[in-house]
């Protein structure tokens, strides 16, 4: 994938959308239930920004074990990880 996002659902389901544009900040909050933060991380061998929900661990949503792992703290809910586009 040159350009898009995958996201990283909470269930373990992982999507990739191809796009030349890079997501709304509707398509990101509907991606992640909420409002966003972006945190730095390293996927796929490359400096990525993955979108997160800014509330997941205050509404208690369920870990994220997937982005937990690739972040290496505490990740809670879907979130979306941009591939050739910065936050």
């Amino acid at each position: 994938m040159k350009k898009g996002w995958v996201i990283l659902k909470a269930n373990g389901e992982r999507v990739e959308v191809e796009s030349n544009t890079k997501p709304t900040l509707q398509q990101m909050q509907d991606a992640v239930g909420g409002y966003i933060a972006y945190i730095p991380c390293q996927y796929a061998n490359e400096k990525r920004t993955m979108v997160v929900n800014e509330e997941g661990l205050a509404k208690g949503l369920k870990p994220n074990i997937s982005a937990t792992l690739i972040i290496g703290g505490k990740i809670t809910g879907d979130v979306m990880i941009l591939i050739g586009f910065r936050g």
